[in-house]
């Protein structure tokens, strides 16, 4: 597994043949770097296992006494190119690893057996990129009533535990004592583990569907709430889940078509208010007007701004993001909030 020259070092492989560096995190700093003969040991640095060339300590000399780990590993960083899994060097500290989000834009299908099967293939393609939670948009399929969500979504959960993957397959009536909207959450084991309920329904859905009382927090990748469509209208919503620790939101939506600029302008309000990245998926048909989009923020000189991604017909995106960076302008921006009535 090791490789002599950087040239043939694969991408995000360092090996250790020689010495063992046990890796601690406090506020993103690594500290107490350790030796240790050792040919066969590893040690994960977040979910990577770095290999260095055989003969890393002659040719590079990266950890002398007078170097920290820190700086070994900022100076390693110039010869070697880390996977998107490597922890992110910025301000003399390590940042935490980035994950890969995404959504799938759905159209119309002629049953629920063909459109779950069209989209298996989707969330396989998001998968095979890395992609660690995908949400689809809010009912979706042909019957939107689903009686069993085990075995109409079988398949979603083999492709999530294939892939260590989250999938919320969108958002659908399940008929009980109580119908209710609501969002489940398979996760990377492949089982589900959570669902969301809709809190405000829409319009008809009134007259039968029992509004959900909690916005919840999910974590598999990251620690994640759900907004089901009609929900991103309300400004709690969003608020509350932030408060709660979400660090990213994802909200399986079902637009018409003269409703879609007014949403895009609620989820890029939620995503500044709150200082949140939001995966917001739509279906696109004659009815439903698409334009998914994934919000992300940038910052220059203390003014957040909305960079946008929009997604066009069936298709599928993802991105990568570093969530932590987010967390400082979010904390801020609560203690800014003023009590007043």
């Amino acid at each position: 597994m090791y490789s002599k020259n950087r040239q043939n070092c694969s991408k995000g492989i360092l090996s250790l043949p020689y010495r063992l560096f046990e890796i601690n995190h406090i506020n993103g700093v690594v500290i107490n770097p350790t030796t240790e003969p050792t040919m066969n040991r590893k040690r994960f640095f977040g979910n990577t296992i770095f290999h260095l060339p055989l003969n890393w300590n002659k040719k590079y000399r990266l950890f002398e006494t007078n170097r920290s780990f820190l700086q070994g590993i900022k100076h390693l960083s110039k010869f070697f190119k880390f996977s998107d899994k490597s922890p992110i060097i910025t301000d003399g500290k390590i940042q935490k690893l980035m994950v890969k989000l995404g959504l799938i834009q759905t159209t119309s299908y002629e049953s629920n057996q063909k459109g779950i099967a069209q989209v298996s293939k989707t969330i396989k393609k998001l998968g095979q990129k890395e992609t660690k939670i995908v949400c689809l948009p809010e009912q979706w399929l042909k019957n939107n009533i689903i009686k069993d969500f085990d075995s109409e979504f079988l398949e979603f959960k083999k492709i999530a535990r294939d892939f260590s993957m989250t999938i919320i397959p969108g958002a659908f009536y399940e008929i009980g004592k109580n119908t209710s909207i609501i969002a489940p959450v398979i996760g990377p084991e492949g089982e589900f583990i959570g669902r969301q309920e809709k809190i405000h329904p829409f319009d008809y859905e009134r007259d039968s569907v029992k509004p959900g009382n909690e916005a919840k927090i999910f974590k598999t990748s990251c620690k994640f709430g759900i907004i089901i469509c009609y929900d991103m209208v309300f400004p709690n919503v969003a608020n509350v889940l932030a408060k709660k620790g979400a660090q990213v939101l994802f909200s399986p939506s079902r637009i018409v078509r003269r409703g879609i600029v007014p949403w895009e302008m609620y989820v890029q309000v939620r995503a500044l208010e709150n200082r949140i990245p939001i995966l917001a998926a739509n279906v696109e048909n004659r009815r439903f007007g698409g334009n998914s989009i994934i919000v992300d923020l940038t910052e220059d000189n203390k003014v957040v701004t909305t960079k946008i991604t929009k997604l066009k017909g069936a298709s599928e995106k993802s991105k990568e993001f570093i969530l932590e960076k987010y967390e400082k302008s979010r904390k801020s921006r609560f203690a800014d909030s003023n009590k007043f009535q």
